[in-house]
């Protein structure tokens, strides 16, 4: 790679994108298909805490914090995901409770 020049730019001319040889292109689409597991991952750990303290109802619904959920405010894309399906339900006061 060029000093001075980014890996998008050098990568224009050669008609892929690629950093430090690595095809990006190949490596997030094509039969090899990568992607990092955090969201799968946050997913789950959601679940299983808020199932571990049995909030499946509105008058069980728990806080992140309270069901011991890392670092509770993070992830928030992960989190609009699952209320957006109904996998989780959010009580106006900050709780929640596994939906679906």
């Amino acid at each position: 790679m060029r000093i001075g020049v980014s890996a998008d730019k050098y990568a224009e001319g050669r008609g892929a994108r690629s950093v430090h040889g690595v095809n990006i292109d190949e490596m997030i689409g094509g039969d090899n298909m990568f992607f990092p597991p955090i969201p799968l991952i946050r997913k789950h750990h959601i679940i299983k805490k808020l199932s571990e303290h049995g909030a499946f109802a509105p008058d069980s619904a728990v806080t992140f914090s309270d069901a011991g959920i890392i670092n509770p405010d993070g992830f928030r894309g992960v989190t609009k995901k699952l209320l957006r399906s109904g996998e989780l339900v959010s009580c106006l006061d900050g709780r929640y409770y596994i939906g679906k």
